[in-house]
């Protein structure tokens, strides 16, 4: 942080270069908060224009004149995503907008992915579309669909790096304790979750042969979940297992366990997850975690919550709620529930369209025909059938035409 503040103040142009989620737009954010500025983010796709670009910075510049800010920093996060890496070099190196100088008082930022391949991992059903009448795809073998950068900006590239195992687990321990200490009692268990953490973070990474597979995003969207699971469940009150264990257990199922797709991984995971952590400690016997110690516990009991949560769901006659629309239901209703984004991928008829058409039948609010769902907020679709032909504005209508929905719907509620 202190070499990103001392370029700042010389001039010199600072792009922060590293794997996702590996904590680039954190930093800036905290470096802003320590010195007291504004902060403008853009977050850059394929789909960002000039326009997008040209508008932050008038926003800057408003801001300057309003004397809301001494100064104001712009952030331009993933730089390289977008195609417009002429704009950005002007603004980075040239401080200049289009030939206009921009302020002294606006200090631009920049953070890029790597330019690398994607190991191969042979099928990868959904995630790969080839058009063979627009010619080969450069970006589609690698990690991450960017460009490479100009060299005009290389030679300004800070590079982020990335964290090492023994970093990522202090890591882990520090948000661990961040947000479980009102619910963890002993020391050891703030130890066991973290060791449970840091074997499933490590074990996606191996099996999807690629460090930036997982992230500290991955970590606390995984706490998140922790505590939601742990607010929601009801138990039995002679459960041999704590809600908290429990709830540790469904998290990481959610956020690792169900994005492996072979049966054999999936084994594998649970396995290892038992020996990643001693359970049978002394000081955790009273705290109802050594019943998952045993093999197969976690799993019998992630899946009795599954087929407990989708026994209140009704389905049309001729429907069979087999495992894959079983497993779908229950992990995107958490995720709508708790706002965590989840993408369906799968071959066509493995149960994903379905799974949305269910939802939106049973989750309709206080209007809900099982009196388990109306205690849920209600669900309505928008769809958008995406093809080659897809843009990102049409894709943005859609999402805007769902939020002014939403807002009408929240003005006639009040």
């Amino acid at each position: 942080m202190l070499a990103i503040f001392l370029r700042l103040r010389c001039g010199i142009p600072v792009i922060l270069l590293g794997e996702c989620g590996c904590g680039k737009t954190m930093l800036i954010g905290y470096l802003c908060a320590w010195l007291g500025v504004r902060l403008l983010n853009l977050d850059v796709h394929g789909g960002t224009t000039e326009e997008n670009i040209a508008d932050v910075f008038r926003e800057a510049v408003d801001i300057i004149d309003r004397q809301e800010s001494r100064e104001v920093y712009v952030f331009l996060d993933e730089i390289n995503a977008c195609s417009h890496m002429g704009l950005m070099c002007e603004v980075i190196c040239h401080h200049s907008l289009n030939g206009r100088p921009l302020p002294p008082m606006i200090k631009v930022l920049a953070a890029a992915n790597p330019y690398r391949r994607r190991p191969n991992r042979g099928d990868t059903p959904g995630l790969v579309y080839s058009l063979h009448a627009a010619g080969p795809d450069p970006m589609k073998e690698l990690v991450y669909r960017v460009h490479p950068l100009p060299q005009t900006l290389q030679d300004f590239i800070f590079d982020f790096g990335s964290l090492t195992p023994e970093i990522e687990k202090l890591y882990i321990h520090s948000m661990v304790l961040d947000h479980l200490t009102a619910r963890l009692g002993e020391a050891r268990e703030h130890a066991l979750v973290t060791e449970l953490i840091f074997f499933a973070q490590g074990f996606i990474r191996r099996v999807e042969g690629d460090a930036s597979s997982v992230s500290l995003r991955d970590v606390r969207r995984c706490l998140y979940l922790v505590l939601w699971f742990a607010d929601n469940l009801s138990q039995k009150a002679n459960a041999k297992l704590s809600p908290l264990a429990v709830a540790s257990v469904l998290a990481i199922a959610h956020v690792y366990y169900y994005r492996l797709a072979d049966a054999h991984e999936r084994d594998a995971f649970w396995l290892g997850m038992i020996q990643a952590a001693d359970f049978n400690e002394r000081t955790l016997k009273n705290a109802g975690w050594p019943g998952l110690a045993k093999p197969g516990a976690m799993e019998r009991m992630v899946l009795r919550t599954q087929q407990r949560f989708c026994e209140n769901v009704e389905v049309e006659e001729g429907v069979a709620m087999n495992q894959a629309l079983t497993e779908n239901l229950f992990v995107v209703v958490i995720c709508i529930l708790t706002r965590i984004p989840v993408f369906l991928v799968g071959r066509p008829g493995s149960s994903k369209t379905l799974t949305m058409q269910v939802i939106a039948s049973n989750l309709q609010g206080k209007q809900s025909r099982i009196p388990f769902w109306r205690r849920f907020p209600a669900v309505y679709l928008f769809q958008y059938q995406c093809s080659p032909m897809s843009t990102s504005a049409a894709i943005l209508h859609q999402f805007e035409t769902a939020k002014r929905y939403q807002a009408h719907v929240l003005c006639v509620d009040t």
